[in-house]
């Protein structure tokens, strides 16, 4: 179990709500109707999270268990003397950075996740406005406080979190605390729009 944890992960995709479960009568199967609309955030937590290599993280990546000496060129490491992580491992991508104290040897992601500590969890849900909301293509000033009432915030959390089973976690269930916001993109025109979800997890 991981000693410290903080991830930030932003997802360049549109939220989903979860829809309820569908019960087929002749074959007395339920089904899942949302699994499709969960395949891009599978796809995308396996191309960006399961799939880092320690070995090819970035140059200003350090992850050692003494320090380094000032200067040191030592394998990946090309930082200033103030630099130092012990038994830590940062690492930053374009949607993803994770912190991770542990005094586990940690060598590759598989390590990492599926998290099986207790996790607290704050969520961002930026939402697309629809083209009501603009008058000649920029945004009507009267809704630009406008909150998101299409969908349920539970429903988009459900969803979120069922994709994120046996990839980020074990399973849901060690979430112990939840904030989660649904807002509007705040954007001049509707062109503009680039629907995302901010991630967060941490102990």
């Amino acid at each position: 179990m991981l000693k410290n944890f903080d991830i930030n992960i932003t997802i360049p995709l549109a939220p989903v709500a979860q829809k309820r479960p569908r019960f087929i009568r002749n074959s007395f199967r339920v089904y899942d109707p949302s699994a499709k609309d969960k395949k891009p955030f599978i796809k995308f937590f396996q191309e960006n999270i399961l799939n880092i290599d320690f070995e090819k993280l970035p140059s200003d990546t350090l992850f050692i268990s003494e320090k380094l000496p000032c200067g040191s060129n030592n394998i990946n490491t090309k930082l200033p003397c103030d630099t130092v992580f012990i038994n830590n491992l940062q690492y930053k991508s374009k949607y993803v950075e994770i912190l991770i104290n542990s005094d586990e040897k940690i060598t590759k992601i598989s390590d990492v996740f599926p998290l099986s500590n207790p996790i607290k969890t704050d969520i961002i849900f930026n939402i697309s406005r629809p083209k009501s909301q603009f008058l000649k293509g920029r945004i009507n000033p009267k809704f630009i406080t406008a909150i998101p009432t299409k969908s349920d915030l539970d429903n988009y959390i459900k969803a979120l979190l069922d994709s994120s089973n046996n990839f980020l976690f074990n399973d849901d269930r060690q979430i112990f605390k939840i904030t989660a916001i649904k807002q509007y993109l705040t954007v001049s025109t509707y062109e503009q729009q680039k629907p995302s979800i901010i991630f967060k997890l941490y102990n």
